[in-house]
């Protein structure tokens, strides 16, 4: 490619990227010319300068650059630093040494953003769970800095600043995903995105259009919107990427591709269309790993109004003026200009213990040890001689410490004389206070069966027993106040518990029992999401206040020494081992990544002083989600209720429900957020199902006799059926019970059957991986034991085919089989991933979509006819269906469903384009006018089981009889075990009026029976008179089942090959032969990776 002649003097500028790989031939910091002009991006290689730092300690996980200060800020994951550097890439860099700005920052997805303005930056910080500012007005480290954000934040992780428009942008990937706006001061908060978000990882403002623009790296995503949230788009979708960061430059979205193992790629596309840079559309550096991306360029420029200094700490210029802010530790004078000390360093302290000592130091140390603890702690020496316990009210600055049965307080920033508050009658066990009443808890008990609960009043000084029977040994005793319940351990080794009960001793229950511990030491509370940590053994685990979703968390750095004590503060688990090290578990990190404080030794207890983590009073979303059904958004102390995508609120303001369509409607199931909608045909509006019961949606299936939808969901591996409001919901097959998942579903309405595509586990050898059968009353039937992951699946009862695909064989195939499971023949090969099956009865055709070549097949019923027909490069096709004259498909990189004339292939439409949808899966379509009536086979009578006493599989020439799993068909080839025998009727022609019955529940939840009266011919004779009949090999025949073909019976049973021939009436001379199962089990992939990575 011939690169365009760049000058220095461009005002494009320079495009800069940071990497985590050091040395030669790759840099920490890069950075070439650029230039982008109508679609067209140029760089010049040739002169691209670079920053290697001689040490291998850096890691530059954000960037962000000062054009006019000629300055770089680079957050330095591996030393936990805010850095500065002077930047001149036109000039070439300098041996400059990075000065660190701010150390004790999180090792985590921090990312940071610069106000050019007022020359301030600001970060997320989602192990800290807060919002910070720094002042860079000094030129020094240490320049003041504020927390603007700590309250109902969880996991914020990416940061954009406007200060043209004074605003500050943030997401949030905690427990609701979503994007948040304020002032430049932290003021005027809001909630502007949260609905089909799911994990919004960076951010960047085109100060030009007014956008914001972010990457959702769960929907494979870069979107984009209106400053207020409003007109959301989807730019790009490109599935199976890790992009960790975004800058708009001019035209063009930048978008750095974080692959540790190939190295680092830059993607550029519009930053309207989503269409690829003409000139550079990906630009790989093969020796780097790029985390991060910004621009050396001009900057639009206002009013700065802080350019005077006249704050004593931090000044944001706000579109009113200026604003002034104090460092943390202090707070504004009525001035509105300067500031006085309230608490100091030591504003959020980490505090721990040791058998004679207290110490405390800035909770920053936690993760940069030399600066804040090694040189700047507070220690307490000689204020005990075996101090165990510590706990501390944040509020009155006290730390709390049990020596012995002794227990005493000391103040921070006071003078340093600990003072008795009460004793116990033996060694404490246990401590905790309640810091909105004062009240102290503590526990006691050290012999066998023995042990008190008590509460001490630091108000009256009266003690009181809260309990003291029935305890053995209590520990660890902790409480949350606001819920008034203490928990604590109990009992001894073989019988240890995890206690609770109310403050006042009563409803004693167990948390974790026996059976699921085995040495608990002690114990943490994170009282927001009501979820207890606590060490066992050497482990750390967690789980619910109510027993449930026990799972371990993690180790610690050192197995070979047992973790002693604990701590949860914000998404970090501080644990003191035996008599070593602190050491810190982040629960923000993939792996959940420990770190250790190697300053802190022979640490008994460890606490952390922060009037954030001790609220008085709940928020009000975190008490019972604010009495929200779907989404509490805080709004100061009020709150008001929104609901999820696909649901509208009701008018109480609180609840939330849908209101599905009756006719010409969709229903497709959303990978990315687990949901199943609904969506008109006709006005594109969307209702989500209104299940709890809906995890991981797989198939989706609308059975328009019964009303119901029908649903596979690969995590509780059910086949599943509702209602289409929600109502009446059941399960219809545990697939689980096989080892396996169901994927795709298909209905066959001559007989009311659901036949459906599993995929075992590999973890499992013995797990189920074919085809199976479930019919309506719920007997269910394995007809296909073969393949590796059956994906697709479509029928044709009248002809009695049944199609399927399977991506996961070498090569993929396209099978055809009786439905009843014979006669087996591949029709396709030449296919990377079939995803999915159209069927065209009327026609005898298939469409089958390929997702790794983006070809649609047009494919008739028999081998080798497969021509492609349609073609969407780039899409990444998924499940296709027939509706009518058209064909609708979903694709991975689409945010909308593609409409397709299924003989004109420029007849196309997008439909239901709605940004909020993630990854589109499984499809089913209904229309009252377009789907095709009084389907009928010769299973269609007795309630769609022919002359079969349970399940009845329409074949080519007739049909056959299939029993449940487990069962052998008995000798009339007709009846099941469990069955009655049925009165067989005559073979001879004749007409019948019979009913087909499909039993379902109603929308308002009563039993609804739809009768349908159909006019059936038994012509058994015109398949039957043959002179004689020749035996047939059956590949893949189950176990139990009867084939009626040409009124031959072939019975296929388990063990030895039969011996004795069975004969049907009017067909003497039918032979029946009989062959072993000649079913292969293929290799199995994990049932944790549903969907392979597809190479794009």
């Amino acid at each position: 490619m011939k690169v365009a002649d760049v000058s220095d003097a461009l005002s494009a500028g320079y495009l800069v990227l940071g990497s985590i790989t050091g040395g030669p031939p790759s840099t920490h910091i890069q950075a070439q010319p650029i230039e982008t002009k109508a679609g067209n991006t140029f760089l010049d290689p040739a002169r691209k300068r670079g920053i290697t730092f001689k040490t291998y300690s850096k890691q530059p996980m954000s960037i962000d650059v000062d054009y006019a200060r000629k300055q770089i800020y680079i957050y330095n994951r591996y030393t936990a630093n805010l850095e500065r550097l002077n930047f001149y890439p036109e000039n070439g860099f300098q041996k400059d040494i990075a000065i660190d700005l701010h150390s004790g920052l999180s090792r985590s997805n921090l990312k940071i953003a610069l106000d050019w303005i007022s020359n301030n930056i600001y970060w997320t910080d989602p192990t800290f769970k807060w919002i910070a500012l720094q002042s860079l007005r000094t030129n020094g480290t240490d320049g003041p800095y504020r927390i603007l954000v700590y309250d109902n934040v969880e996991k914020p992780t990416g940061i954009a600043v406007d200060p043209i428009h004074k605003y500050l942008f943030w997401s949030d990937v905690g427990s609701l995903p979503k994007i948040e706006r304020s002032s430049l001061s932290g003021t005027a908060r809001i909630t502007i995105l949260y609905q089909g978000i799911a994990y919004p990882t960076a951010l960047d403002v085109d100060i030009a259009s007014s956008k914001l623009y972010w990457v959702d790296s769960i929907r494979d995503s870069v979107e984009r919107s209106n400053l207020d949230g409003t007109g959301r788009s989807i730019v790009k979708r490109i599935s199976h990427t890790s992009i960790s960061d975004i800058q708009v430059f001019f035209d063009v979205v930048f978008a750095t591709d974080f692959d540790p193992n190939l190295g680092g790629k830059v993607r550029l596309f519009n930053k309207d269309t989503g269409v690829d840079d003409k000139s550079w559309p990906l630009v790989r550096y093969n020796n780097s790993q790029i985390t991060c991306v910004a621009f050396y360029a001009p900057k639009p420029t206002i009013t700065d109004h802080c350019s005077n200094n006249p704050c004593e700490s931090i000044c944001v210029s706000e579109t009113t003026g200026l604003v002034c802010l104090c460092r943390e530790g202090f707070t504004l004078n009525a001035d509105g200009r300067t500031c006085s000390e309230t608490t100091g360093s030591l504003h959020r302290a980490l505090v721990w213990a040791t058998l004679t000592t207290i110490c405390a130091a800035d909770v920053r140390g936690i993760h940069d040890e030399v600066k804040y603890i090694s040189k700047n702690k507070t220690c307490f020496p000689n204020v005990g001689t075996s101090i165990n316990w510590l706990t501390v009210d944040s509020h009155d600055r006290v730390v709390i410490f049990a020596d012995g049965s002794d227990i005493y307080k000391i103040k921070l920033g006071g003078v340093p004389t600990k003072q008795r508050i009460t004793s116990a009658t033996e060694n404490v066990t246990g401590l905790a206070v309640d810091w909105g009443d004062k009240n102290l808890y503590y526990c006691q008990g050290q012999q066998s069966g023995t042990g008190e609960i008590n509460i001490f009043s630091q108000t009256t000084t009266h003690t009181h027993t809260l309990i003291s029977s029935g305890l053995n040994n209590p520990k660890a005793l902790i409480i949350l106040p606001l819920l008034s319940k203490m928990i604590w351990i109990d009992g001894r080794p073989g019988g240890y518990q995890i206690k609770r009960a109310n403050f006042h001793g009563s409803d004693i229950q167990t948390v974790v029992s026996w059976m699921n511990l085995y040495e608990p030491r002690d114990l943490t509370v994170d009282a927001t999401t009501k979820r207890l940590y606590f060490i066992d053994g050497n482990s750390l685990k967690s789980v619910q206040l109510d027993g449930t979703k026990l799972t371990e968390v993690g180790q610690i750095a050192n197995s070979i020494l047992p973790p002693l004590k604990l701590h949860l503060y914000k998404n970090q688990l501080l644990v003191a081992d035996a008599g070593i090290n602190l050491d810190i578990l982040s629960l923000t990190d993939s792996g959940n990544t420990t770190y250790t404080v190697v300053p802190l030794v022979a640490v008994t207890d460890i606490s952390v002083v922060d009037i954030t983590e001790q609220p008085e009073e709940y928020g009000p979303c975190k008490a019972e989600n604010g009495e929200c059904e779907h989404i509490c958004v805080p709004l100061g102390q009020s709150r008001i209720c929104q609901c999820s995508f696909g649901f509208v609120l009701d008018n109480n303001m609180e609840t939330c429900s849908s209101e599905p369509v009756t006719d010409n409607f969709m229903y497709l199931s959303d990978w990315t957020h687990g949901k199943v909608y609904q969506i008109s045909l006709i006005n594109n509006a969307v209702n989500a199902l209104d299940s709890p019961f809906v995890d991981d949606p797989t198939g989706v299936l609308y059975n328009s006799i019964a009303g119901r939808i029908i649903w596979g969901d690969s995590t509780s591996k059910y086949i599943q059926s509702a209602n289409v409001n929600g109502t009446g919901y059941s399960v219809v097959f545990d697939v689980g019970a096989y080892r396996a998942h169901p994927e795709r579903l298909v209905l066959d309405y001559s007989t009311g059957n659901i036949y459906y595509t599993a995929v075992g586990s590999s973890l499992l050898p013995s797990g189920f991986t074919g085809i199976g059968v479930v019919s309506p009353n719920g007997i269910h039937r394995r007809l296909i034991s073969e393949g590796v992951e059956p994906r697709a699946i479509a029928i044709d009862p009248v002809m009695g085919f049944l199609f399927w695909t399977d991506k996961g064989t070498k090569p993929a195939v396209l099978k055809r089989a009786h439905t009843d499971g014979t006669n087996i023949v591949t029709l396709y090969t030449a296919m990377v991933f079939p995803n999915g099956i159209a069927i065209d009865t009327s026609s005898s055709v298939l469409y089958v979509t390929d997702g790794n070549r983006d070809i649609i097949y047009r494919c008739g019923y028999e081998a080798n006819t497969c021509v492609q027909y349609f073609s969407d490069i780039g899409a990444i096709l998924m499940d296709i269906q027939l509706l009518g004259n058209y064909l609708y498909y979903t694709a991975w990189n689409k945010m909308y469903i593609t409409k397709l004339h299924k003989t004109n292939t420029n007849d196309t439409v997008q439909f239901a384009n709605n940004a909020k949808f993630g990854r589109l899966n499984s499809i089913s379509l209904y229309s009252a006018a377009l789907l095709p009536s009084n389907i009928q086979s010769r299973c269609t009578t007795n309630n769609g089981r022919g002359n079969c006493s349970t399940l009845c599989h329409p074949t080519p020439k007739g049909f056959s009889c299939g029993c449940p799993d487990g069962e052998q068909m008995l000798s009339d080839g007709k009846t099941c075990p469990s069955a009655t025998p049925l009165d067989h009727k005559s073979n001879d022609e004749k007409t019948s009026s019979t009913q087909i019955v499909y039993i379902g529940t109603g929308v308002g939840g009563t039993i609804t029976i739809v009768i349908i009266v159909v006019a059936i011919i038994f012509v058994y004779r015109k398949y039957g008179r043959k002179t004689k009949t020749v035996a047939r090999h059956v590949h893949n025949l189950p176990s139990g089942q009867a084939l009626y073909e040409n009124a031959a019976v072939i019975l296929q049973t388990k063990g030895d090959i039969c011996k004795k021939p069975v004969a049907v009436a009017e067909n003497p001379e039918g032979v029946a032969r009989f062959h072993k199962n000649e079913n292969k089990y293929n290799a199995r992939r994990s049932e944790n990776h549903i969907y392979d990575e597809i190479d794009d």
